[in-house]
């Protein structure tokens, strides 16, 4: 048949079709009024029973008749629904068979869409319009976005028993180990660098993901996808030379708006893996489920892949922020090194009292930290026993953040527990751990960061060694406050210490242990990680000038953000 019979035999389909979906909404309206009939024959026969039970023994002749008319009555209405559902579902199968003519004549069969799949070229150069606007054999990649033409039809977890407990494992917070932890805080510090093209970026991914992936019979792809060398940044599948089955693929752009659609060419590749062989068993029996993993710049999407009547992708996750960065939210794929900076703030007051500039006014010295979360109730209770800086005021700002201005512990007198060496450490060390105890005992509260940089002490003559703790972001009641996620891997955290489990008293005296004897850890020459390294270039020295900030005119003035100058550490 020539082009114009098949465009002239594709119209009446169509027209077929739309008398199907006419004729099919008419029994639909039947059926709806004969049930809302047979309802109100329903409650007309409930009456009828309660006006037979109120009469006596013998209840009129005239009840009786009008009860059996309805009873008829409904026993007709009753067929005639049960015709009329008959009815609809001949219509049904018509229709369906109406859109398998259609698919034929459009060329979308499972084989006609296989022999266009051997005659793809590239992913990337393979045109995202072209391919997915093709009027004769629709989109070659089905997809979430709500379009009826090519809108993937099943949810994801339904498809595959793998993607099933993938997305429970989204959906429910699955706590996971700190070897995963670990691999994500390197991802993120992985996508907030800039690279000049995709194989900087798939380099550091693949050596970051390779030993944390492969095991067995998951390996690195080296080929197999198709001729001339095309594959994607980087992939998982059986075998390295000579691949048979596929699990992972990994697309990695620089940034958004670079060369191609990562999500489009992913499923691409796909398909250009599975058309080589569309002989064999895995083919013929499976899905062919695959996941995809999208790099693009500073950011990370999760995907489900398989091939159903055509290669069809579910996007498990939403485009994921990678940045350790402001605006720091609980929708990041992870808060990496949590940015709870501490400013050190010189205040004006209109009185001497209290201040460093003589009766006719002068400043007053304090700390404020900003941060999301943060262990008040321990530090105030800390603070109470004199362990810690007292809270001079706590203000709620905007986006879930929280203000905490507290009494600043000026040097040289107050020291870092990290700056003492030899037998001042001994010593210091010694009122450290009393401290500790003394704070544990009397507010049943847990520190959960207690390291040398976060132990203040002051030696005076007469009264010996002063502890102050600082930084209590993690800080609660023991048994009920848990460990974040992000836990820095440089640190010798103690056994039990991880992801959302219980802070415990004995914790904070091993880590204390633990970190003072390895506080050589950071310093030139010492390994350090990905996110370890990524903190030092976000990092601002103690005391270092800055040109904006928070500032708040007098002691009982609100902050507000200004250009004013600050210091923080």
């Amino acid at each position: 048949m020539d082009r114009n019979g098949d465009n002239n035999a594709l119209k009446a389909v169509e027209c077929e079709i739309n008398e199907n979906k006419i004729a099919i909404g008419k029994v639909e309206c039947k059926i709806i009024d004969i049930e809302v009939a047979i309802e109100t024959l329903e409650a007309e026969l409930s009456d009828l029973d309660a006006q037979i039970k109120s009469r006596s023994a013998r209840p009129s002749r005239q009840l009786r008749k009008e009860k059996e008319r309805k009873l008829t009555w409904r026993e007709q209405l009753t067929a005639n629904e049960l015709e009329l559902r008959a009815k609809e579902r001949q219509l049904r199968k018509e229709k369906e068979q109406l859109r398998e003519k259609e698919r034929q004549l459009r060329g979308e069969g499972p084989e006609r869409y296989l022999q266009r799949a051997l005659l793809m070229t590239t992913p990337s150069r393979t045109s995202l319009k072209r391919e997915q606007l093709d009027p004769s054999g629709g989109a070659l990649i089905k997809n979430w976005r709500p379009d009826p033409e090519t809108a993937g039809g099943l949810l994801p977890e339904l498809i595959h028993p793998v993607f099933a407990k993938a997305v429970q494992s989204l959906s429910e917070g699955t706590t996971v180990d700190r070897a995963t932890i670990e691999v994500a805080s390197n991802l993120c510090c992985i996508g907030a660098a800039f690279y000049d093209n995709e194989a900087g970026l798939t380099s550091a991914i693949g050596a970051l993901l390779s030993p944390y992936l492969e095991y067995g019979k998951v390996v690195t792809i080296g080929s197999g996808f198709a001729a001339n060398n095309v594959s994607p940044n980087w992939a998982l599948g059986d075998s390295s030379k000579d691949p048979s089955n596929l699990f992972l693929i990994v697309e990695a752009k620089p940034g958004i708006g670079g060369s191609g659609d990562p999500h489009f060419q992913g499923a691409n590749y796909l398909l250009h893996f599975w058309r080589q062989r569309a002989e064999s068993d895995t083919f013929r029996n499976t899905c062919c489920p695959a996941f995809l993993l999208e790099v693009v710049g500073p950011h990370v999407r999760l995907s489900a892949v398989a091939w159903l009547d055509r290669v069809t992708i579910f996007p498990l996750t939403p485009l994921l922020n990678l940045l350790p960065a402001h605006p720091v939210t609980d929708r990041l794929l992870m808060p990496l090194a949590p940015r709870n900076p501490t400013y050190y703030v010189r205040l004006a007051v209109s009185s001497g009292v209290g201040s460093s500039g003589g009766s006719g006014g002068g400043v007053v010295e304090v700390a404020v930290k900003l941060c999301r979360k943060y262990g008040l109730e321990a530090h105030q209770a800390w603070a109470d026993l004199g362990l810690a800086p007292r809270i001079l005021r706590v203000e709620p700002l905007p986006g879930g953040w929280q203000l905490v201005e507290m009494e600043w512990l000026p040097g040289p007198e107050w020291r870092q527990l990290s700056d003492l060496l030899g037998a001042e450490l001994d010593q210091a060390l010694a009122a450290v751990r009393a401290a500790l105890e003394s704070a544990h005992g009397a507010t049943g509260m847990v520190h959960g960061d207690v390291r040398p940089p976060n132990c203040l002490v002051r030696c005076d003559a007469g009264s010996g060694w002063h502890v102050r703790f600082v930084d209590f972001e993690w800080a609660g009641r023991e048994g009920e406050s848990t460990y974040p996620c992000f836990l820095n891997p440089d640190v010798p955290w103690p056994e039990g210490v991880g992801y959302k489990n219980l802070l415990q008293r004995a914790h904070d005296f091993q880590l204390l242990a633990a970190s003072t004897a390895s506080h050589g850890v950071g310093k030139p020459g010492v390994a350090r990680s990905l996110s370890t390294a990524a903190r030092e270039r976000c990092a601002t020295a103690l005391h270092r000038a800055a040109s904006g900030g928070l500032y708040r005119r007098g002691v009982g003035a609100g902050w507000r953000q200004s250009a004013a100058k600050f210091r923080y550490c």
